[in-house]
């Protein structure tokens, strides 16, 4: 089994997804994650170009802690006004006091 992390002596970075399309009707959004709490996920076009509704202070937050779907929620409600078209995460990973995250899987699920 991988894991997506920091290299040891960056704070930050980030990981792009391969494009998706999102499901008509909405969707869920979860990640495999150590330590989800110091990742945030942003969306963007299939061109990499940020959609500013979802990505910078606007990000997607997950569930804090460790294992298989911490639920990812955006402060504007979610992801259904894309459904139907395709993107790309943008995982920002921001090492803390926890240690170093790291990412195992991004998961899309039908809402």
């Amino acid at each position: 089994m991988g894991a997506l992390g920091l290299f040891p002596d960056e704070s930050d970075g980030w990981v792009w997804s391969a494009p998706v399309t999102l499901p008509q009707g909405g969707c869920d959004i979860s990640l495999n994650a150590d330590l989800s709490q110091q990742m945030r996920v942003e969306v963007s076009d299939e061109q990499f170009n940020l959609i500013p509704k979802y990505a910078n202070g606007q990000s997607g937050v997950p569930e804090a802690g460790n294992g298989l779907d911490s639920a990812v929620s955006w402060p504007n409600g979610g992801l259904t006004e894309l459904g139907g078209r395709t993107i790309r995460f943008r995982i920002r990973l921001t090492k803390g006091r926890g240690g170093d995250p790291r990412l195992y899987a991004i998961n899309v699920r039908d809402a």
